[in-house]
């Protein structure tokens, strides 16, 4: 109790929110009040954990992140939004509500956001090109070592064609390609994994 009490008295919020594919909650409170709530929470039996190893669990669960998958040139098509549960088609107006409801209407995206496992440990730069065969395909976005496969996994835009599960791709490092499957996203449990700001 005393975490959940410690919250409340800094007047924050406490969120059911998953940001790397396991059950989780963000405790919003003021940046003022950021060192008091950890402070607090550790005192109470809770373990700090790294930025790090919360980025790699994020892109290992295919959770897109502002500023990595999502900018403002991204549709919430081609990240895969409306497919995962996390676009509203009967919320009233925002920005951007005839695009997405043209493209659920009318037609389909380009590209897609995808998940590749490599089978080597080597982790591909974000903005490494993604081939099929000779063809240009699309250009990874984050990349991580998963500790749980033992490989790297990737995040990356590519094109439509290229983006079935099971599709084997080619990835570009300084050194030389690397193969990378086109995986499933990794199961999440209910209500988890919205996007990451």
């Amino acid at each position: 109790m005393a975490p959940h009490s410690s919250v409340l008295a800094l007047g924050g919020r406490i969120v059911r929110e998953s940001r790397g594919g396991f059950p989780g909650f963000d405790v919003r409170v003021p940046m003022s009040d950021v060192e008091d709530l950890r402070a607090s929470l550790v005192g109470a039996g809770a373990t700090p954990s790294s930025h790090a190893v919360l980025e790699s669990a994020r892109i290992e669960a295919g959770i897109p992140r502002w500023g990595a998958e999502l900018t403002e040139d991204v549709l919430p098509d081609e990240a895969g939004l409306p497919g995962r549960g996390w676009v509203s088609y009967t919320k009233g107006c925002y920005i951007g509500q005839e695009t997405v409801a043209r493209i659920r209407t009318y037609g389909h995206v380009n590209r897609n956001l995808v998940r590749l496992v490599l089978d080597a440990a080597d982790l591909p730069a974000p903005g490494a090109e993604i081939r099929a065969g000779e063809a240009k395909a699309g250009a990874v976005t984050s990349a991580t070592l998963s500790a749980r496969l033992g490989k790297a996994v990737a995040l990356g835009y590519v094109k439509r064609e290229h983006a079935a599960p099971g599709t084997t791709l080619w990835v570009f490092r300084d050194d030389g390609a690397r193969p990378a499957a086109v995986t499933e996203w990794a199961p999440q449990p209910s209500g988890a994994g919205r996007p990451s700001r």
